[in-house]
């Protein structure tokens, strides 16, 4: 039996703590490459590029065995570059994350990393996401992240579909266990709103205040999270 192949990708750009550590975890599993973005994509959802070049070279990701690629694309452009080029033939598994903030609930739909977990499933490529609510998830991360990968890299989610886990930020001794089929929250979860500001050249300057409603309802992504349990369920673009 060849080798499991294994591609990885992020939002957070090459040079993020999150990718190298689920570059190094993938490792005991198959053969990795990554192929990430030069720079930060967060929040560009399913955008990639088709009406000019995109440009890889070869990254030193600091990690042996482990080939990497940096792109001014996006996550979903590395995924399609990954599979259609630069890797030796069609990845098994593609690994997103982890992400450095929560991807739930409405979240899901602005997120490039679970829109590059998204795009596999559409070449018909298994695909895991991971997110962690910053350095308070290091420890829960450290200790199920491998498991995590073992667990999920052969069950199915779904056409279409990709697993969604995300790392509460309780920190380890708080944690409660792992909340599987968690359902995306529609709870009214943004309540987003922007400060305005009338400029004197007759701009408008409108600044994004980040608001979010965390009661939620039992079963969801968000209510595991807030309750101290690491969060996974299938998600589409849709929930």
């Amino acid at each position: 039996m060849s080798e499991r192949l294994i591609l990885i990708t992020n939002d957070d750009g090459i040079r993020a703590e999150g990718i190298s550590k689920l570059a190094r975890a993938a490792s005991k599993f198959g053969k990795v490459y990554v192929v990430a973005p030069a720079t930060e994509k967060s929040g560009v959802s399913r955008g990639f590029t088709y009406k000019s070049p995109v440009f890889a070279e070869k990254f030193d990701i600091g990690i042996e065995g482990v080939t990497a690629y940096l792109t001014e694309g996006t996550p979903v452009d590395c995924v399609r570059i990954g599979v259609n080029s630069l890797l030796p033939q069609k990845p098994d598994l593609v690994l997103s994350g982890i992400n450095d903030a929560y991807n739930i609930s409405s979240d899901i739909l602005y997120s490039a990393t679970v829109a590059a977990g998204l795009e596999a499933s559409f070449w018909g490529i298994r695909s895991i996401c991971f997110s962690k609510m910053g350095p308070s998830s290091d420890d829960i991360v450290d200790r199920y992240l491998e498991e995590l990968i073992e667990r999920y890299m052969d069950k199915d989610p779904g056409w279409g579909r990709t697993w969604n886990i995300n790392f509460p930020g309780c920190g380890l001794p708080s944690l409660k266990g792992i909340m599987e089929d968690c359902k995306m929250s529609d709870d009214d979860f943004y309540r987003d709103r922007y400060v305005r500001t009338d400029l004197d050249d007759g701009r408008i300057e409108l600044r994004l205040i980040q608001e979010r409603n965390w009661e939620v309802s039992s079963g969801t992504d968000v209510y595991a999270v807030v309750n101290g349990y690491i969060s996974v369920g299938p998600v589409n673009c849709v929930r």
